[in-house]
């Protein structure tokens, strides 16, 4: 899993969604995809800057769950929202996977 839990989330200066983002991550790194998700999902919705961080951990879980189209779904979003996020590339390698792992 990459990592970008603590720092980034320190840049966000949100302590509640600091903490919320984190208690995602962690759930998803724990193999809790669809709490995970529904936490991700709330983050994705405030905005802000840990939003690209939070649809990317949102694929990430969907990856996993083998829901691969809405892993590729949530991806193109991100890249297209977020063009010049810092960690596009880690996006483009999920996107390549979901792909693979899908046959297309």
């Amino acid at each position: 899993v990459l990592g970008y839990t603590t720092a980034d989330a320190q840049l966000a200066g949100n302590v509640p969604t600091d903490r919320r983002y984190q208690a995602a991550v962690k759930l998803v790194q724990q193999g809790n995809y669809e709490q995970a998700k529904t936490e991700l999902n709330a983050i994705m919705q405030r905005g802000g800057s840990l939003a690209p961080y939070a649809q990317y951990y949102h694929a990430l879980a969907s990856f996993r769950q083998r829901l691969y189209g809405q892993a590729r779904t949530t991806l193109r979003q991100l890249t297209e929202r977020y063009p010049t996020w810092r960690r596009l590339d880690e996006a483009y390698y999920l996107l390549a996977s979901t792909g693979m792992e899908s046959g297309q």
